[in-house]
């Protein structure tokens, strides 16, 4: 018959269950707090660079925009909300809530303006601190976005000439 206690694979066998196990318990009540967030589309209007959204949070319920983008475009994300436990975080092709984000508004304030780094879909989390949600606080929030890129302006310069006049570039010599 075997000693178990002798056997240096099975001592460490339990705590790795014991361990598993706890994981997945707070995973899963992880979720059952996360709430329904809802995912809408932002868009904007032909010809437009921005778009202004209003809308209602509640507890848990937390409103995901979407929205593509190019790659070395300007994006500026302003948040205001009478209720001070709202934020946003904008996360980047591929990723959304629960990955890393690429700006967390709790931390760096309700304006995000950055040059993209990559092309694709980004996500913009607009969420309650957990203090607030789990009192089941509401928040009314207007989330303005405005994109913009020398690039997307020199296409459009090519393909009308009579914008020309109308256009500025910061870099530009003036010749």
């Amino acid at each position: 018959m075997q000693n178990y206690s002798d056997d240096p694979k099975r001592e460490h066998a339990i705590p790795r269950l014991q361990i598993a196990a706890l994981i997945c318990l707070l995973v899963a009540s992880w979720l059952s707090l996360a709430g329904e967030s809802r995912t809408e589309p932002l868009q904007f209007a032909k010809g437009a660079t921005g778009a202004s959204v209003s809308g209602k949070i509640q507890g848990y319920d937390g409103v995901n925009y979407t929205l593509a983008a190019k790659a070395g475009q300007q994006m500026t994300i302003t948040l205001t909300s009478p209720h001070t436990a709202t934020y946003f975080n904008v996360y980047g092709p591929g990723t959304g809530p629960g990955d890393a984000a690429i700006y967390v508004g709790s931390i760096k304030g309700e304006r995000f303006s950055e040059k993209l780094p990559t092309s694709g879909t980004y996500t913009i989390q607009v969420y309650m601190m957990r203090s607030a949600a789990r009192r089941n606080e509401s928040a009314p929030f207007t989330l303005q976005v405005e994109i913009d890129s020398k690039r997307s302006s020199r296409s459009r310069k090519e393909k009308n000439p009579s914008r020309l006049a109308a256009s500025f570039d910061p870099e530009s010599d003036g010749g």
